[in-house]
């Protein structure tokens, strides 16, 4: 577990082979993730791979197949069912309503989200201080529609955070934005993680990948790899995160799906010697020295470093 301020008392967070079909098509396969306080997560993978959908299946939105999600060793339907206040999810839209003002926006959902007990002074303070985390105070009283999209994506991150989530979903909180909101949007949640919180997010901009504790690499449904990003760039014998996405065209879906173990060491110290779950790597320091890969498909060639 991360070291936090203390701030918040986040949620441990675990998805156990997580199997999700759409009709006869399976979008997850098998998949196993585990998130604890204080950590910020991400999932990557090429478009279609399963990101949003295990994030719906992390909030309650989407019952998986097979498999089951657990917060703090609570199974998910039954949070939901208590009213699910542990949860915060973000989806790539705007949640908002673009004509309020952003402290109106955050008070309505105050009112909303919070004890029935809370007086509109006890709420105010409550928004204000939400404001003053996403740094948005100075704009407090300006329309939503006339903000930028940095601000507006932190407005709907605020919606979520004056409910006072343990555990925060985020779908593509970066799309959009150019490199200074991207950085600023991602160094945001890294402080909203060191306070204690679990953040989970799906991204496919990498360039920030670096305040991450560890990231989730989906291909076709399974894990290609889970650990820190640092040894995924070992594993995938790549110089830059974008690369990865080479590795994974490189290789074909089946492959990821056949061989065993796990993604990474860490994988392996939380899941226990058995791994995740079937479709995911063992991490052996690199993509070229996997012998199943080297007898399965050819290695490639254009990416990576020697």
């Amino acid at each position: 577990m991360r070291a936090t301020s203390g701030c918040i008392r986040g949620a441990d967070v675990r998805a156990e082979r997580i199997t999700v079909r759409a009709g006869l098509r399976p979008i997850l396969r098998g998949v196993s993730l585990w998130a604890q306080p204080g950590e910020l997560v991400g999932i990557l993978g090429p478009s279609g791979s399963g990101k949003s959908t295990l994030l719906n299946v992390l909030s309650g939105a989407i019952a998986p197949s097979k498999g089951r999600v657990r917060v703090d060793g609570t199974d998910l339907p039954h949070i939901i069912r208590e009213g699910g206040s542990a949860i915060g999810y973000v989806p790539q839209d705007d949640i908002v309503h673009r004509h309020l003002s952003v402290v109106r926006a955050l008070m309505y959902a105050a009112q909303l989200r919070l004890p029935a007990h809370w007086g509109e002074r006890q709420l105010r303070a409550h928004v204000d201080a939400v404001l003053r985390l996403l740094e948005l105070t100075p704009r407090s009283r300006a329309k939503i529609r006339t903000l930028s999209g940095g601000e507006r994506k932190r407005v709907n991150i605020g919606v979520e955070l004056v409910g006072q989530p343990r555990l925060l979903l985020l779908d593509e909180p970066t799309s959009g934005l150019d490199p200074a909101l991207e950085r600023k949007t991602m160094r945001l949640l890294r402080r909203l993680a060191d306070d204690g919180r679990t953040v989970i997010l799906s991204t496919h901009v990498m360039g920030t990948l670096d305040v991450l504790d560890s990231v989730v690499v989906l291909c076709d449904g399974v894990v290609a790899f889970d650990g820190p990003l640092p040894a995924a760039l070992r594993f995938f014998n790549v110089s830059h995160p974008a690369a990865i996405y080479d590795r994974l065209r490189d290789v074909a879906p089946r492959v990821w799906r056949s061989l065993p173990g796990c993604g990474s060491k860490r994988a392996s110290q939380r899941y226990g010697k058995a791994g995740p779950q079937a479709g995911s790597l063992r991490h052996t320091g690199s993509l070229r020295h996997t012998g199943s890969l080297r007898h399965t498909e050819p290695e490639p060639q254009a990416v990576g470093v020697s």
